[in-house]
């Protein structure tokens, strides 16, 4: 069905196990929510990319992986619904669509590079699952660089990971005014311009080996650093 632009409307079949990749790509004419059934195990890549009027897609609980691209440049896509076991976001999997608000399944793993590049609608607070160990480059950064584009509302980032490694530039022009550290007890490793873009942002942690990890690597923008054994201000 690739590029069949006058596709309106999908209703997937609850027997469906596998689509390959490319299946809808570029179907601009499909409308409003897009549901993946709970018997899908997995999103190729490419599936839905550039369907440029899907409003929301609700993911099945069975749906363990969304591969690189899935949804990309999906420019009308608002929101997205994850209902289960969701363990792997690939890259670019939601790069460049319209989310107004984001949250992540419990038991995501790995967030992959630009999974969300380039969406600067997202707002509210970001909550890193407890269960995600792998955030890659550029994981969310807005675009925005040197003071040039646009950022996201996003207001604080809440980390909910015990051991993690995030990647360069991984929230970068997000935004936040905050990133809060506090459960990472193992900081893998911390890239270089993680939060750069985010003016005075404040970053909370519980211990030195955390915040010395941060402090070691390279940014331009200038952070508040705070030792605190638990919670915010």
């Amino acid at each position: 069905f690739e590029n069949c632009k006058s596709l309106t409307s999908l209703a997937l079949p609850n027997s469906l196990e596998k689509f390959g990749g490319n299946a809808f790509k570029g179907c601009t004419g499909l409308t409003g929510e897009l549901v993946i059934p709970d018997s899908v195990r997995e999103i190729k890549n490419w599936a839905f990319m550039n369907c440029t009027s899907i409003s929301s897609v609700s993911i099945g609980k069975n749906v363990e992986s969304i591969s690189e691209s899935a949804f990309e440049k999906c420019q009308s896509l608002k929101s997205i619904t994850f209902k289960g076991k969701t363990k792997t976001i690939g890259p670019k999997a939601f790069r460049e669509t319209s989310l107004a608000s984001l949250t992540l399944p419990d038991g995501l793993e790995t967030i992959g590079s630009t999974a969300f590049y380039g969406i600067a609608t997202l707002s509210g607070v970001l909550v890193i699952p407890e269960s995600v160990t792998e955030i890659g480059e550029h994981a969310f950064w807005a675009g925005r660089t040197s003071g040039v584009g646009s950022l996201s509302n996003i207001s604080g980032i809440r980390v909910d990971s015990s051991a993690i490694s995030i990647s360069n530039g991984a929230f970068k022009a997000t935004g936040a005014d905050y990133i809060d550290l506090t459960r990472v007890d193992n900081l893998r490793s911390w890239g270089d311009w993680v939060l750069d873009e985010n003016e005075s942002c404040i970053i909370y942690a519980k211990s030195d080996s955390v915040l010395n990890n941060v402090k070691n690597s390279q940014h331009v923008t200038n952070y508040i650093y705070a030792l605190t054994s638990g919670g915010i201000f």
